[in-house]
């Protein structure tokens, strides 16, 4: 971490780089963004929304797609990504500050049971109670368990967060899909969903 704040750059990436994404900020408060990597980019429209994103020029992610699950306000540093590797990171010192946090997640091609038993353990690390919002992304190829599981992923994450009043956004558009766009981690962002907005604060 010394050699990389000696020398910043931002990380561009997502999946399993979600955990080095906040791991980075954690340690050495450098920004990164949760975003395609250029060799996968699908068109030149996912090019333009990219550099839009690295260059400051954007200044917020559209949400024409995504559902309200609580209303509300909040303000704070974006961190999260991958849930499947997030989760790992309550605890350690590889973990953001997560008070007041704007929580970002979304995964790929699991059981909606795995997505359970996150939640839960990340209710159990005090992720929930710490985070101002929450913002869920796509959940791409999602499965049942042979045994139907019963239960929907709105639902268990109402169920995470229960009893806490703050914003939750489902359906955002980042995730493994061809829907992924860039949100930088590590820096100050507005969620509100009076207006359907998660907004990014400018570059410093």
């Amino acid at each position: 971490y010394e050699l990389i704040a000696k020398n910043p750059k931002p990380l561009i990436g997502f999946s399993d780089a979600s955990a080095l994404l906040n791991a980075i900020y954690a340690n050495t408060g450098i920004e990164g963004f949760h975003a395609q990597i250029f060799k996968r980019l699908h068109d030149f429209e996912q090019l333009d929304e990219t550099l839009c994103a690295l260059s400051g020029e954007c200044s917020s992610m559209p949400m024409e797609e995504a559902r309200i699950l609580r209303p509300g306000r909040a303000e704070g540093v974006i961190i999260g990504g991958c849930l499947s590797l997030f989760h790992y990171l309550p605890g350690t010192n590889d973990c953001p500050n997560m008070q007041g946090a704007i929580l970002l997640l979304e995964d790929s091609g699991d059981e909606i049971s795995r997505f359970d038993r996150m939640f839960a353990h990340m209710k159990r690390m005090g992720v929930f109670e710490q985070i101002g919002g929450l913002v869920l992304g796509e959940f791409h190829d999602i499965k049942d368990s042979s045994r139907p599981f019963g239960f929907s992923l709105e639902d268990i994450t109402l169920e995470a967060l229960d009893g806490r009043d703050i914003p939750i956004i489902f359906n955002a558009p980042f995730g493994h899909g061809k829907n992924l766009w860039p949100a930088p981690i590590g820096r100050k962002g507005v969620l509100d969903t009076a207006t359907l907005s998660l907004r990014f604060t400018s570059l410093p």
